[in-house]
């Protein structure tokens, strides 16, 4: 049982890290479309330049999907990973008890 918790671990630090790094790429990257977009409007008042604004609300709502998705993989990581907690833990959690 010892050696499962340090497999655990490492697991913990690889994937929590790189998922976590691809969840803040795609806020930053949301953020980033984000302020392009505040120029939307800007744009839709030209009406020569409703091409370039279609475009930054399509690229808005692609980041919007991005972070949603990762979210959801972070979710299903750490539900997974306290399934497996809770399921192989050596101890009753609640009394502590072998």
């Amino acid at each position: 049982m010892p050696d499962f918790f340090h497999v655990v671990h490492d697991i913990v630090k690889s994937y929590a890290l790189a998922i976590g790094r691809h969840v803040r790429q795609a806020q930053q990257a949301l953020t980033q479309a984000v302020e392009a977009g505040v120029r939307i409007q800007e744009l839709q008042a030209q009406p020569h330049r409703a091409p370039e604004a279609r475009e930054a609300q399509a690229l808005v709502a692609a980041r919007q999907a991005e972070v949603q998705q990762w979210a959801e993989v972070q979710r299903t990581y750490r539900h997974h990973l306290e399934t497996l907690s809770l399921t192989l833990h050596p101890f009753s959690i609640a009394d502590s008890t072998p």
